[in-house]
């Protein structure tokens, strides 16, 4: 028989389940920046449900992803404000 595949959304919700003493641990503005962390790992469930690597893997990814794409609109408002002062 084949492997049961688990729709992204219950991976993702799986992971984050997992997650829930580490985030209770954290001091709580560590916490509300992983959950918006997590929170952006939404927009990138297929990616993550097709993936071969292991789903906390794919949600790290997800999560270098999201940041990645904020610190390049930053660094573009910071050049747009240095050509135009």
């Amino acid at each position: 028989m084949g492997r049961n595949v688990l729709p992204p959304s219950l991976l993702i919700a799986r992971e984050e389940a997992l997650l829930k003493d580490f985030l209770r641990a954290l001091r709580k503005e560590d916490r509300l920046v992983l959950k918006r962390l997590l929170a952006g790992v939404r927009a990138h469930s297929q990616a993550i449900g097709l993936s071969d690597v292991e789903p906390f893997e794919a949600i790290l990814l997800a999560m270098l992803l999201e940041i990645q794409k904020e610190v390049e609109a930053l660094k573009e408002a910071l050049e747009g404000a240095k050509k135009h002062p």
